[in-house]
């Protein structure tokens, strides 16, 4: 009886690893060619907290972002909510988005997805909005080439596309639709 049974454990036992042997050979294991890993990326930061000076030494900009991968062959970083504190001669500005990109070489940044740029102008602060935003610090010039929306205390515009020139504070907008609250916000009544 004991012989029976000691018999039936090691055919049990033979069995389950039948059976497994079974299931684990039916795994479908991804070969080196189906992985998706860029092969030009050297670098990856979080917690990035950049400050870029003029040649006088004075701040240009601030780029914050929780997540960097640099691309070698591109020169090319991808952001994760960046943050870019501008600082121009017309004042200082903050642009902002969910993702971005940042072309070394040259020094633009495309900001994609709820992208958008403050100004902190005192008298006449406003904030734009948009899909896509590219800001070309070496030339001081913000290109919003697709819809785009203003909020401002004094005034509500949309345009079809827009081009901020940071260092003169003239911007050209196209299609533009507008609204304008020329009342005096200190009066009563």
């Amino acid at each position: 009886m004991k012989t029976g049974f000691l018999l039936l454990i090691v055919a049990g036992i033979f069995i389950a690893h039948g059976i497994g042997w079974f299931f684990d050979s039916q795994k479908v294991i991804i070969g080196e060619d189906e992985l998706q890993v860029p092969d030009n990326i050297d670098y990856y930061l979080a917690g990035v907290d950049y400050q870029a000076f003029n040649d006088q030494g004075l701040p240009r900009f601030h780029l914050k972002t929780p997540y960097l991968e640099h691309f070698i062959l591109e020169d090319t970083s991808h952001l994760r909510q960046p943050s870019i504190d501008y600082y121009a001669q017309s004042g200082q500005w903050n642009l902002s988005a969910k993702t971005g990109t940042l072309q070394h070489k040259s020094e633009i940044f495309q900001l994609q997805q709820q992208a958008s740029i403050r100004s902190f102008n005192s008298t006449d602060p406003f904030v734009v909005n948009s899909e896509l935003m590219v800001f070309k610090s070496e030339l001081e010039r913000l290109e919003i080439p697709q819809q785009l929306a203003i909020t401002s205390p004094r005034f509500k515009l949309k345009a079809a596309s827009a081009v901020l020139d940071l260092k003169n504070n003239r911007h050209e907008f196209v299609r533009v639709k507008a609204t304008y609250d020329n009342r005096n916000t200190n009066e009563t009544g």
